[in-house]
């Protein structure tokens, strides 16, 4: 009966240890928050179109000739139809 009694006591203490460690490595976690917007971030909009001019190897030239050609093709075509009985 002692022998009983003493290893439940042990695994009782083992069990109590594994918690508070456990415990205590979840509040030193907690400190730690990757996630959260940084000082850089202060004005981050997720939907925003990028800003990529930080980002270019060869600035664009701000004069000389610049040309834009767009062109639109519409197609519209009649349904096909079914006789139905």
């Amino acid at each position: 009966m002692a022998t009983n009694q003493s290893l439940q006591r042990f695994l009782k203490l083992i069990l109590l240890a594994t918690g508070v460690l456990a415990t205590s490595l979840a509040t030193r976690a907690a400190d730690w928050l990757p996630m959260l917007p940084d000082q850089d971030f202060y004005d981050f909009q997720l939907f925003a179109p990028p800003d990529m001019q930080d980002y270019e190897i060869y600035p664009e030239p701000s004069e000389g000739f610049f040309f834009n050609y767009d062109r639109l093709y519409w197609g519209i075509s009649v349904p096909k139809t079914v006789g139905t009985a």
